[in-house]
């Protein structure tokens, strides 16, 4: 469940500076549950330190919060830098294989047999 709220808020994630603010009603549609199981579970996340939530309020009351995902996405830089080292290493093994793409560099020549 948390996997797909993550993946659901970071959709609205368009600019890297401007963090997504989508209601939890909108989440909840998104996934298929209540909004206050869409509640209970950014709580979690939260305290678990993998998002960050920031209240919107305007003179008339509350709007949508803001929801941070750079505690997660911090977290995730370790195993993001394993996967660039790996991808590179295959990348530098590959390069030291014969290229056999495309069509050969010659054509045999055919040489007849036989009736001189």
């Amino acid at each position: 469940m948390d996997l797909n709220i993550i993946l659901q808020i970071a959709k609205y994630w368009w600019k890297s500076e401007s963090h997504p603010y989508p209601s939890k009603a909108t989440l909840a549609a998104s996934i298929g549950v209540t909004s206050r199981t869409i509640q209970k579970r950014i709580q979690e996340m939260e305290k678990a330190g993998f998002i960050q939530r920031v209240e919107r309020r305007d003179g008339k009351g509350s709007k949508s919060n803001i929801y941070q995902l750079t505690p997660l996405a911090k977290e995730l830089i370790p195993y993001s830098k394993n996967i660039v080292e790996e991808r590179n290493k295959r990348r530098s093994e590959d390069s030291k294989r014969p290229k056999l793409r495309g069509k050969p560099k010659a054509k045999p020549k055919l040489v007849s047999v036989g009736n001189d």
